[in-house]
């Protein structure tokens, strides 16, 4: 029994840079850096991507199966379903979600929400939401909570964006019990997710620094970058925090 499963959610059909999980940075595509990172956590007993089942995705499952990615498909639309089909595969116990346009996931914020979660004994941990109480980077984002917990949501009468988003009841909603990783230097100001062609331009050149240097690219590295690169942290700061949720 595999209990602690990392979920990637990954789809080529992004409306604002479609195919962005297959651009490649360094020599590698976005999701492979994502699951590569993820498989370095110390908690996480696998990692399975999940995508969507229709043909515009086909590609993408090709692409998985070619990299020996543990992979299963499911609705595009309600996400929180393709969660608890691939959850259930596995026997999951508890669910850490990873969204694929975090390339730069720190093994080890990965590693401090999962131990929060169980020191908390609450339905549902993470660091960057509620947004605006997060001192984290966009970018960093991790979610761990239990299939239960999933299981529950997932009866009841849930909107469209609730069912997109997966986790939106778990920190919205009184009927969950939730906990929000802190952090002692704000740095929510910093963004490296990617959503749009001027995110990849920075994780590129976040990316060739780690190279460089011979790093892995913590949360703190990654921000003490930035912050000496000022230039770089402006090329896609006109795009706000949390504007997806």
């Amino acid at each position: 029994m595999r209990s602690v499963v990392g979920i990637v959610q990954a789809r080529l059909t992004s409306s604002r840079l479609p195919n962005k999980v297959l651009k490649s940075v360094c020599g590698r595509t976005i999701l492979e850096h994502v699951v590569s990172r993820a498989k370095l956590s110390k908690k996480i007993d696998t990692v399975l991507v999940a995508i969507p089942d229709t043909s515009g995705n086909d590609a993408l499952a090709t692409f998985c199966h070619d990299k020996h990615f543990e992979f299963i498909r499911g609705s595009e639309t309600n996400v929180l379903a393709r969660y608890l089909e691939a959850a259930e595969s596995v026997d999951a116990k508890t669910i850490v979600r990873i969204t694929a346009d975090c390339p730069l996931i720190d093994p080890a914020v990965i590693d401090d929400c999962i131990d929060l979660f169980d020191k908390s004994k609450v339905d549902y941990a993470a660091n960057t939401v509620p947004p605006e109480k997060s001192h984290w980077p966009d970018g960093s984002d991790v979610e761990v909570f239990t299939l239960a917990s999933l299981k529950r949501a997932h009866q009841m009468q849930l909107s469209l964006k609730e069912l997109e988003h997966v986790t939106h009841q778990f920190w919205q909603r009184q009927d969950f019990s939730s906990v929000q990783l802190d952090r002692t230097e704000d740095a929510s100001g910093y963004r490296f997710t990617l959503d749009h062609i001027e995110d990849l331009y920075v994780i590129k050149h976040i990316f060739e620094h780690i190279e460089r240097n011979n790093i892995l690219g913590t949360v703190d590295q990654v921000v003490e970058f930035l912050s000496k690169n000022p230039e770089i942290r402006a090329f896609n700061s006109k795009f706000k925090f949390g504007a997806g949720w």
